[in-house]
Protein backbone atom coordinates (compact mmCIF):
# COMPACT_ATOMS: atom_id res chain seq x y z
CA UNK A 1 0.00 0.00 0.00
CA UNK A 2 1.20 3.30 -0.74
CA UNK A 3 1.25 6.20 2.10
CA UNK A 4 -0.47 9.33 2.17
CA UNK A 5 2.96 10.67 1.48
CA UNK A 6 3.40 9.10 -1.54
CA UNK A 7 0.01 9.75 -3.07
CA UNK A 8 1.04 13.41 -2.57
CA UNK A 9 3.40 13.42 -4.82
CA UNK A 10 2.72 14.10 -8.53
CA UNK A 11 4.35 11.36 -10.48
CA UNK A 12 2.46 8.85 -7.92
CA UNK A 13 -0.80 10.47 -8.77
CA UNK A 14 -0.17 10.08 -12.11
CA UNK A 15 1.08 6.08 -12.04
CA UNK A 16 -2.74 5.80 -10.00
CA UNK A 17 -4.33 6.90 -12.87
CA UNK A 18 -3.52 5.26 -15.37
CA UNK A 19 -3.98 1.90 -13.63
CA UNK A 20 -7.23 3.07 -12.79
CA UNK A 21 -7.90 4.22 -16.57
CA UNK A 22 -6.39 1.08 -18.09
CA UNK A 23 -9.09 -1.54 -18.39
CA UNK A 24 -11.19 1.18 -19.95
CA UNK A 25 -8.94 1.16 -23.31
CA UNK A 26 -11.11 -0.25 -26.12
CA UNK A 27 -8.41 -2.92 -27.91
CA UNK A 28 -11.19 -5.50 -29.01
CA UNK A 29 -12.55 -3.28 -31.78
CA UNK A 30 -9.32 -2.97 -33.16
CA UNK A 31 -8.91 -6.41 -33.10
CA UNK A 32 -12.32 -7.65 -34.23
CA UNK A 33 -11.42 -4.96 -37.69
CA UNK A 34 -8.31 -6.39 -37.94
CA UNK A 35 -9.88 -9.58 -37.92
CA UNK A 36 -12.21 -8.76 -40.36
CA UNK A 37 -9.45 -6.91 -42.87
CA UNK A 38 -7.18 -10.08 -42.83
CA UNK A 39 -11.29 -12.10 -43.87
CA UNK A 40 -11.47 -10.13 -46.74
CA UNK A 41 -7.88 -10.46 -48.03
CA UNK A 42 -8.54 -14.21 -47.94
CA UNK A 43 -11.86 -13.78 -49.62
CA UNK A 44 -10.80 -12.00 -52.41
CA UNK A 45 -7.57 -14.34 -52.76
CA UNK A 46 -10.54 -17.35 -52.78
CA UNK A 47 -12.55 -15.62 -54.98
CA UNK A 48 -9.39 -14.86 -57.17
CA UNK A 49 -8.70 -18.87 -56.96
CA UNK A 50 -12.03 -19.84 -57.98
CA UNK A 51 -11.64 -17.67 -61.43
CA UNK A 52 -8.43 -19.10 -62.14
CA UNK A 53 -9.83 -21.97 -61.86
CA UNK A 54 -13.20 -22.77 -62.89
CA UNK A 55 -13.31 -19.39 -65.04
CA UNK A 56 -9.95 -20.00 -66.62
CA UNK A 57 -11.16 -23.65 -67.48
CA UNK A 58 -14.10 -22.37 -68.62
CA UNK A 59 -12.58 -20.18 -70.96
CA UNK A 60 -10.35 -22.86 -72.46
CA UNK A 61 -13.75 -24.79 -72.83
CA UNK A 62 -15.03 -22.17 -74.87
CA UNK A 63 -11.61 -22.99 -77.42
CA UNK A 64 -11.89 -26.61 -77.17
CA UNK A 65 -15.71 -25.39 -78.78
CA UNK A 66 -14.14 -23.72 -81.59
CA UNK A 67 -11.90 -26.79 -82.01
CA UNK A 68 -14.75 -28.84 -82.41
CA UNK A 69 -16.42 -26.94 -84.74
CA UNK A 70 -13.76 -27.25 -87.42
CA UNK A 71 -13.55 -30.56 -86.71
CA UNK A 72 -16.98 -31.05 -87.60
CA UNK A 73 -17.23 -28.52 -90.71
CA UNK A 74 -14.54 -31.53 -92.39
CA UNK A 75 -15.37 -31.70 -96.11
CA UNK A 76 -17.06 -35.49 -96.87
CA UNK A 77 -14.28 -36.41 -98.85
CA UNK A 78 -12.22 -36.76 -96.47
CA UNK A 79 -15.01 -38.78 -94.24
CA UNK A 80 -16.02 -41.11 -96.66
CA UNK A 81 -12.84 -41.46 -96.98
CA UNK A 82 -14.40 -43.66 -94.20
CA UNK A 83 -15.53 -45.72 -97.18
CA UNK A 84 -18.59 -46.84 -96.16
CA UNK A 85 -19.96 -43.90 -96.53
CA UNK A 86 -22.52 -43.03 -93.69
CA UNK A 87 -23.62 -39.58 -93.40
CA UNK A 88 -21.27 -37.50 -90.93
CA UNK A 89 -22.40 -36.35 -87.72
CA UNK A 90 -24.46 -33.33 -87.49
CA UNK A 91 -24.16 -32.78 -91.20
CA UNK A 92 -26.94 -30.19 -92.80
CA UNK A 93 -29.22 -32.36 -95.08
CA UNK A 94 -30.08 -29.13 -96.73
CA UNK A 95 -26.67 -28.24 -97.11
CA UNK A 96 -24.72 -29.38 -100.53
CA UNK A 97 -22.47 -31.88 -100.35
CA UNK A 98 -19.45 -33.58 -101.95
CA UNK A 99 -19.47 -37.73 -101.47
CA UNK A 100 -16.27 -39.89 -102.56
CA UNK A 101 -17.13 -43.15 -101.98
CA UNK A 102 -16.09 -46.53 -103.31
CA UNK A 103 -19.26 -49.00 -105.24
CA UNK A 104 -19.66 -51.74 -103.64
CA UNK A 105 -23.11 -52.80 -105.09
CA UNK A 106 -24.77 -52.10 -108.31
CA UNK A 107 -27.75 -54.98 -109.26
CA UNK A 108 -29.06 -52.55 -112.11
CA UNK A 109 -31.74 -50.84 -109.69
CA UNK A 110 -29.86 -49.56 -106.51
CA UNK A 111 -26.00 -48.30 -106.22
CA UNK A 112 -24.71 -48.90 -103.07
CA UNK A 113 -21.27 -47.67 -101.34
CA UNK A 114 -21.07 -49.62 -98.45
CA UNK A 115 -24.24 -48.85 -96.12
CA UNK A 116 -25.16 -45.77 -98.31
CA UNK A 117 -27.16 -45.88 -100.89
CA UNK A 118 -26.86 -43.37 -103.97
CA UNK A 119 -30.18 -42.10 -105.94
CA UNK A 120 -29.35 -39.92 -109.01
CA UNK A 121 -30.78 -39.36 -112.31
CA UNK A 122 -27.50 -38.85 -113.76
CA UNK A 123 -26.41 -41.50 -116.54
CA UNK A 124 -23.26 -42.40 -115.27
CA UNK A 125 -24.56 -43.52 -111.82
CA UNK A 126 -26.35 -46.61 -114.15
CA UNK A 127 -22.76 -47.38 -115.59
CA UNK A 128 -20.88 -47.77 -112.22
CA UNK A 129 -19.05 -51.23 -111.16
CA UNK A 130 -18.23 -52.64 -108.01
CA UNK A 131 -14.68 -51.35 -107.19
CA UNK A 132 -14.93 -48.15 -108.84
CA UNK A 133 -14.55 -44.71 -107.20
CA UNK A 134 -16.81 -42.36 -107.79
CA UNK A 135 -17.37 -38.56 -106.86
CA UNK A 136 -20.88 -37.12 -106.32
CA UNK A 137 -22.33 -33.62 -105.43
CA UNK A 138 -25.91 -33.55 -103.79
CA UNK A 139 -27.64 -33.83 -100.53
CA UNK A 140 -28.42 -36.19 -97.54
CA UNK A 141 -31.49 -37.75 -96.55
CA UNK A 142 -30.61 -39.81 -93.59
CA UNK A 143 -28.49 -42.88 -94.87
CA UNK A 144 -29.71 -41.65 -98.87
CA UNK A 145 -27.24 -39.81 -100.54
CA UNK A 146 -29.39 -37.90 -103.25
CA UNK A 147 -27.10 -36.65 -105.93
CA UNK A 148 -27.54 -34.18 -108.53
CA UNK A 149 -23.87 -35.07 -110.06
CA UNK A 150 -22.22 -37.66 -110.42
CA UNK A 151 -18.31 -38.42 -112.02
CA UNK A 152 -16.37 -41.92 -111.96
CA UNK A 153 -13.11 -41.21 -111.02
CA UNK A 154 -11.16 -44.19 -110.78
CA UNK A 155 -10.48 -46.02 -112.84
CA UNK A 156 -9.64 -43.59 -115.50
CA UNK A 157 -10.03 -45.68 -118.79
CA UNK A 158 -13.15 -48.53 -119.15
CA UNK A 159 -15.54 -49.29 -120.91
CA UNK A 160 -18.97 -50.41 -120.90
CA UNK A 161 -20.54 -53.74 -123.29
CA UNK A 162 -24.19 -54.64 -123.04
CA UNK A 163 -25.12 -57.73 -125.47
CA UNK A 164 -24.77 -61.13 -126.92
CA UNK A 165 -21.15 -62.47 -125.45
CA UNK A 166 -20.70 -64.15 -128.71
CA UNK A 167 -19.04 -61.15 -130.52
CA UNK A 168 -16.28 -60.84 -127.71
CA UNK A 169 -15.25 -64.50 -127.51
CA UNK A 170 -12.70 -64.46 -129.48
CA UNK A 171 -10.98 -62.41 -126.32
CA UNK A 172 -12.27 -64.71 -123.67
CA UNK A 173 -8.57 -65.11 -122.65
CA UNK A 174 -8.51 -61.52 -121.46
CA UNK A 175 -12.15 -61.31 -120.53
CA UNK A 176 -13.07 -64.45 -118.63
CA UNK A 177 -15.37 -66.04 -117.69
CA UNK A 178 -18.20 -65.34 -120.64
CA UNK A 179 -18.85 -68.54 -121.50
CA UNK A 180 -21.20 -69.06 -119.18
CA UNK A 181 -23.47 -65.93 -120.36
CA UNK A 182 -25.24 -65.41 -123.66
CA UNK A 183 -26.01 -62.04 -122.75
CA UNK A 184 -24.64 -59.67 -120.81
CA UNK A 185 -23.25 -56.63 -119.37
CA UNK A 186 -19.48 -56.36 -119.12
CA UNK A 187 -17.08 -53.66 -117.84
CA UNK A 188 -13.67 -53.32 -119.42
CA UNK A 189 -10.60 -51.86 -118.28
CA UNK A 190 -7.19 -51.04 -120.31
CA UNK A 191 -5.41 -54.33 -119.34
CA UNK A 192 -4.51 -56.29 -122.34
CA UNK A 193 -3.55 -59.18 -120.03
CA UNK A 194 -6.85 -58.62 -117.58
CA UNK A 195 -9.98 -56.88 -119.22
CA UNK A 196 -12.59 -57.73 -117.46
CA UNK A 197 -13.46 -55.38 -114.63
CA UNK A 198 -16.89 -56.59 -113.84
CA UNK A 199 -19.87 -59.09 -115.05
CA UNK A 200 -23.28 -59.80 -114.95
CA UNK A 201 -26.29 -61.22 -116.60
CA UNK A 202 -27.75 -59.05 -119.06
CA UNK A 203 -31.52 -58.09 -117.92
CA UNK A 204 -32.01 -57.84 -121.97
CA UNK A 205 -31.98 -61.02 -124.00
CA UNK A 206 -31.84 -59.60 -127.47
CA UNK A 207 -29.28 -58.75 -130.23
CA UNK A 208 -28.59 -55.39 -129.19
CA UNK A 209 -25.48 -53.81 -128.51
CA UNK A 210 -24.48 -50.98 -126.37
CA UNK A 211 -20.94 -49.79 -126.09
CA UNK A 212 -19.61 -46.42 -124.22
CA UNK A 213 -16.04 -45.78 -123.92
CA UNK A 214 -13.52 -43.02 -123.72
CA UNK A 215 -11.85 -41.93 -127.03
CA UNK A 216 -8.82 -40.15 -126.86
CA UNK A 217 -8.38 -39.11 -130.74
CA UNK A 218 -7.02 -42.36 -132.07
CA UNK A 219 -8.19 -45.42 -130.55
CA UNK A 220 -11.43 -46.08 -127.69
CA UNK A 221 -10.01 -46.83 -124.41
CA UNK A 222 -10.11 -50.07 -122.95
CA UNK A 223 -11.90 -52.35 -125.69
CA UNK A 224 -10.08 -55.05 -127.69
CA UNK A 225 -8.84 -53.96 -130.94
CA UNK A 226 -11.07 -54.49 -133.65
CA UNK A 227 -14.35 -54.37 -131.69
CA UNK A 228 -15.57 -50.97 -133.15
CA UNK A 229 -14.14 -49.38 -136.18
CA UNK A 230 -12.20 -46.18 -135.05
CA UNK A 231 -14.44 -43.57 -134.87
CA UNK A 232 -13.76 -40.01 -137.35
CA UNK A 233 -14.89 -36.88 -136.87
CA UNK A 234 -15.21 -36.87 -133.19
CA UNK A 235 -12.74 -35.16 -130.80
CA UNK A 236 -11.26 -36.74 -127.64
CA UNK A 237 -14.45 -37.85 -125.32
CA UNK A 238 -16.46 -40.03 -124.21
CA UNK A 239 -19.12 -41.91 -126.92
CA UNK A 240 -21.89 -44.12 -126.97
CA UNK A 241 -21.97 -46.53 -130.04
CA UNK A 242 -25.51 -48.86 -130.70
CA UNK A 243 -25.17 -51.87 -133.13
CA UNK A 244 -26.79 -55.01 -133.69
CA UNK A 245 -25.35 -58.31 -134.20
CA UNK A 246 -26.02 -60.39 -136.78
CA UNK A 247 -24.60 -63.98 -135.95
CA UNK A 248 -21.45 -63.09 -137.92
CA UNK A 249 -20.67 -59.15 -137.35
CA UNK A 250 -21.71 -56.35 -136.01
CA UNK A 251 -23.89 -53.29 -137.88
CA UNK A 252 -23.29 -50.00 -135.88
CA UNK A 253 -25.95 -47.36 -136.71
CA UNK A 254 -25.42 -44.61 -133.87
CA UNK A 255 -22.41 -43.26 -132.83
CA UNK A 256 -22.47 -40.38 -130.48
CA UNK A 257 -21.24 -38.35 -127.77
CA UNK A 258 -21.97 -39.30 -123.94
CA UNK A 259 -24.46 -38.18 -122.32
Amino acid sequence: MLGRRALSHPLALLLLLGLSLGPLVPLAPWGVAFAEDHTNKNGDKGDKGDNKGKGDKGDKGDKGDKGGKDDSSGNDKDNNANRDGGNPQGSNNQERRSYYAQVTVNDGKQVYTGSTRLLSDSPWLRLVAPGMWLEASGRWEGNVFRADEVRIVSPKAWAFYRGPVTPLLRWQNSISPLAPYQYAEIWLQDDPNDRLLALRASPETNNQIRLVAYFDGKTLAALPPGLVPVPTGFKPGWLEMLGEWNGQTIAWYSLKPFP
